[in-house]
């Protein structure tokens, strides 16, 4: 995701994914809307309606300028001139027609929905679910995130006893050991697994608790398409 400071006057977008999406569909201007999302409520930047044969004051003319685009700030940001806000691709739950996301950082445009138990790092819940928060998933998993799988088949027993755990998102195509595979169910604003319980015996026969890991990085590797998530036992 990436981050820029609000201006009273314009908002610039520069991203390359956004930038295309919009030349190549030939978009000249875009509604924004406000959307609840993660803790609270977000802007979606959406394109005209096919059937709109006129545009409404709320349209926003883009204008393309060397990779970057320019916008006349929306009106729920005019406020909040000098904070900053993340802008991205949603990849969980993107609405029809929608191009990309403006989501507040340290405030908020509206009233505080439900938080997460942490909004932006995996974790593992007392229900053993591992879980992977809405905007970890759009940071670090760059296409629709559909048909996804969680594998530990990384966790070995070197691993372990170096006080880590190693877990990677594949495919669902990719095969490997059953009991070390868990499927990712999307939920609202995250995607989780079912109780790794399979997992959770492995450790115990390790002397390991899956309760006293803690996620700290996620590594970029060759090797791992969406990059290694790493847990650091405490």
């Amino acid at each position: 995701m990436n981050v820029f400071t609000i201006q009273k006057k314009n908002i610039i977008i520069n991203d390359d994914e956004i930038y295309h999406r919009i030349v190549n569909n030939k978009i000249e201007y875009v509604h924004f809307f406000l959307v609840e999302d993660t803790g609270g409520f977000n802007l979606i930047a959406k394109q005209p309606d096919g059937d709109e044969l006129t545009l409404g004051k709320n349209y926003k003319r883009i204008v393309l300028d060397g990779g970057n685009m320019y916008i006349r700030t929306p009106k729920n940001l005019i406020s909040h001139a000098g904070k900053k806000v993340w802008y991205y691709t949603e990849r969980l739950y993107p609405e029809s027609g929608e191009l990309f996301r403006i989501k507040p950082i340290n405030f908020n445009l509206g009233k505080l929905s439900t938080k997460l138990q942490n909004e932006f790092d995996p974790y593992f819940t007392d229900g053993n679910n591992l879980v992977l928060p809405h905007h970890y998933l759009n940071t670090h998993v760059d296409h629709a995130i559909i048909n996804l799988k969680i594998s530990f088949l990384r966790s070995t027993k070197k691993i372990l006893s170096n006080g880590y755990v190693f877990i990677s998102i594949v495919d669902q195509n990719i095969i490997g050991f059953r009991k070390m595979l868990y499927f990712l169910e999307k939920r609202n604003h995250y995607m989780r697994t079912k109780p790794v319980l399979q997992f959770m015996e492995y450790l115990k026969l390790h002397g390991k608790n899956i309760n006293n890991y803690e996620y700290k990085c996620t590594l970029t590797l060759e090797s791992c398409k969406y990059g290694m998530i790493v847990f650091k036992e405490m």
